[in-house]
């Protein structure tokens, strides 16, 4: 299954991959914002963002997130099923080999049985990447399989 039409943008600044992804995720459910309103709204630094730093400042917008560990294969199947891309948190240097330890943000729009579809921010084609499901579970597994995901706040 896939989310169709989840807007790509690329990061503007190398610590920014989690407001990046979070406007994807805003532009998704209608509302348009610069990404230095969301790094702000976040709390980002030079050091990074937090998955929590993400849910939170995602309120500033009318949303309320979840920052939620520990997930499963299963929670994105759902997620995605209901037409909810989410972000999640992984290991960029697992993922495309490399130096491992870094956290990175990627928004992930589509599951089959081989594959995840996922936007990247931070590489060049980054809108529907694809990896193998082992490779992205490693990566993924190995900073605790965070998940974020938006829903707008009722009126």
């Amino acid at each position: 299954m896939e989310v169709s039409e989840v807007p790509y943008y690329k990061q503007e600044k190398w610590y920014t991959c989690g407001p990046a992804c979070l406007r994807m995720l805003l532009k998704y459910f209608g509302t348009s914002a610069s990404e230095e309103d969301v790094s702000k709204a976040c709390g980002t630094t030079e050091l990074g963002t937090t998955p929590l730093q993400l849910a939170k400042g995602s309120k500033v917008f009318g949303f309320d997130a979840g920052a939620f560990k520990n997930e499963d294969l299963n929670y994105l199947k759902y997620t995605l099923e209901n037409g909810n891309p989410v972000i999640i948190l992984l290991d960029a240097g697992i993922l495309y080999g490399g130096i491992q330890g870094f956290g990175h943000f990627i928004v992930i729009t589509g599951l089959d049985k081989n594959n995840i579809t996922y936007h990247d921010p931070d590489i060049p084609d980054g809108k529907n990447a694809k990896c193998s499901i082992d490779r992205f579970m490693q990566a993924w597994s190995a900073l605790k399989c965070w998940v974020i995901k938006l829903q707008k706040v009722k009126q």
